[in-house]
């Protein structure tokens, strides 16, 4: 049986045995890293060892699938959580207590194409560096996979991804880790300060008008980086960072109309486009006017189908 690379992680309880505290170990196999519950007294750990110190353990997996362990030794090692890799990531938000004192920091990691996401508490961040929002950072982190054994003592429905550690990294900018989307503005409160933009079908947000050193109007086009943000089952996004660009969009947002208006009260339709009273008292458009002009994709909340709304009207 050979001495696999093993790190020493977090002690916690259980409702059921408050006074019975027990410690996580991340052991490195070929294809993996595992997670394993051990009693806290058990190999004297707490007495012998720190969170993220490096051992290394003998042990299997017996007939239920769960893996037992034997042996367990400290193994020399100039840093903690060696057995984890350092991704490029980004500090997303501090976290306050009700104090207004910040006590942990959500940080993001990039892995291939996947953003992992987690929250790492001020006490355990060991590295010395100013932090701030958007900084970019290296991290380690575990992503706890559902757990299938029926000693299991979690009742997450999702993975969730543990924050082991971060460093600083010089080589990067704010929100670097954020791919850069275009959006285009269909709708301007002036009165609250706020644009609405669109990025596509999925994705769509508001930037406050301050924020912007430029102007912007209807159709402008911006250079946004986003953070989704999912509470229970509803979803949103974010702005991290927006300027203006004349980059154009891929997504196909955008059309080209004419016809014949048919006014319905205070709006109208011209052909499937939408049009708002607004742009018809600018133009002063009766029914049964021609137009043309440009329209951008638009979801109708009530009817629940995406459509056309008008944002330019060329003539009348």
């Amino acid at each position: 049986m050979l001495w696999l690379d093993s790190c020493i992680g977090e002690t916690f309880t259980i409702p059921e045995k408050p006074n019975k505290q027990l410690r996580k170990l991340f052991i490195k196999l070929s294809e993996k890293i595992i997670e394993v519950v051990v009693p806290n007294r058990k190999f004297n750990i707490s007495k012998n060892f720190r969170e993220g110190d490096s051992i290394k353990v003998k042990g299997e997996y017996n007939k239920e699938k769960v893996f037992q362990i034997y042996l367990l030794e400290k193994r020399n090692s100039t840093e903690s959580w060696d057995i984890f890799e350092w991704n490029s990531g980004n500090v997303i938000q501090e976290i306050k207590n009700d104090g207004n004192k910040i006590t942990a920091w959500r940080v993001s990691a990039f892995v291939g194409a996947q953003m992992k996401e987690g929250i790492i508490d001020v006490k355990d961040i060991t590295a010395k560096f100013p932090i701030k929002e958007g900084i970019p950072v290296f991290v380690k982190f575990y992503q706890k996979e559902k757990s299938r054994s029926m000693f299991s003592f979690s009742t997450e429905k999702k993975s969730r991804v543990n924050i082991l550690s971060i460093s600083e990294r010089t080589d990067g900018k704010l929100w670097d880790s954020f791919p850069e989307n275009i959006g285009i503005v269909d709708h301007i409160n002036k009165e609250k300060g706020i644009a609405h933009f669109i990025v596509s079908k999925e994705i769509d947000s508001i930037i406050k008008l301050n924020q912007l050193k430029e102007k912007v109007e209807i159709g402008s086009n911006l250079l946004v980086k986003l953070k989704k943000v999912t509470k229970d089952r509803y979803s949103y996004y974010i702005v991290l960072t927006c300027r203006l660009t004349q980059q154009e969009s891929t997504e196909n947002l955008f059309k080209s109309f004419n016809g014949m208006v048919k006014l319905s009260g205070s709006f109208g339709f011209a052909d499937d486009v939408y049009i708002e009273c607004s742009l018809i008292e600018d133009h002063e458009i009766e029914d049964g006017n021609f137009v043309n002009g440009t329209a951008i994709i638009n979801y109708n909340k009530k009817k629940g189908i995406w459509g056309w709304k008008a944002i330019k009207i060329f003539n009348n």
